[in-house]
């Protein structure tokens, strides 16, 4: 469908141009119109975040009924995530094409194009300045982590808890297992879930530690070590899977911004040029 005609100079009421206000070769873009769009987009993205957490806490509550809200919660959360995307890129894509500067003498659909690169453009400054600014705040924590002194306590790693359940003793009075065993059966863990498959020696040394530790048959504790990490599989596979599937929304939300964006700079433009002097 082709975008509606621009106004003509004869609809605008304005005298025609001069020659030299011809900006049929310029550049085409008016960069203050756009850093204010992208200061738009950002600041309204960060107030929109804020209030979807500030109602997402406050949804829950510990006296509500036993009930599994994680499919709800992240409905909700993809659905503010497009909502938020759409507000702020379509405020900050209209100040953009509504602030530029005024274009005379070139075609409609010139026109059109320019204000929807304007938009875009103003979503696409505020993306990157809202990435430099998070990288460079972690850049910041992670300097300061490492000049922090060290804990000199042991830190629980990812795989800890099918550590503890391999090794869940038979008898509550056992000892518990030293930090040299732990570390061994946690790199077993780890290779094992690397390489996708428990190779027989592996098994046969997580299944002697476990023998060792907890009193079990040798041939219990291998057949315990393979359904722990079965479920440690599963698990990983799991999280793999969420970190995919929200990184797809995440996608499509920034996508709708980028149109949103895009499509109101467009119809600024042409409010733009709709003004008459006075």
């Amino acid at each position: 469908m082709n975008p509606a005609p621009y106004p003509s100079l004869a609809d605008t009421g304005l005298r025609p141009a001069p020659a030299f206000d011809d900006h049929t070769y310029s550049t085409g873009i008016s960069w203050s119109a756009v850093l204010g769009g992208a200061i738009v987009v950002a600041s309204m993205s960060f107030i929109l975040l804020a209030l979807g957490a500030g109602l997402g806490l406050s949804s829950m509550t510990p006296w509500s009924a036993p009930r599994d809200t994680t499919k709800v919660i992240g409905m909700a959360t993809i659905a503010w995530l497009v909502i938020m995307q759409i507000i702020s890129g379509g405020l900050g894509g209209y100040l953009a094409g509504r602030l530029r500067n005024r274009w005379l003498g070139i075609h409609g659909d010139e026109a059109y194009f320019r204000d929807t690169v304007h938009g875009f453009l103003a979503w696409g400054l505020a993306l990157c300045g809202t990435i430099a600014f998070l990288a460079a705040g972690s850049a910041v924590l992670a300097g300061g982590a490492s000049a922090s002194p060290p804990d000199t306590r042991q830190e629980a790693s990812t795989n800890a808890y099918f550590v503890d359940v391999m090794l869940r003793p038979s008898t509550p009075a056992a000892a518990p297992a030293s930090p040299e065993v732990r570390g061994e059966l946690e790199r077993i863990l780890a290779r094992t879930l690397l390489m996708a498959t428990f190779a027989s020696d592996d098994k046969a040394a997580a299944g002697r530690i476990i023998s060792q530790q907890t009193g079990v048959a040798q041939s219990a504790g291998e057949q315990r070590a393979s359904d722990v990490v079965a479920m440690a599989a599963k698990a990983a596979e799991s999280a793999k899977d969420a970190v995919g599937h929200s990184l797809l929304w995440v996608f499509l939300g920034l996508l709708v911004g980028a149109f949103s964006a895009s499509l109101a700079a467009t119809l600024g433009g042409r409010t733009r040029d709709l003004v008459q002097r006075v």
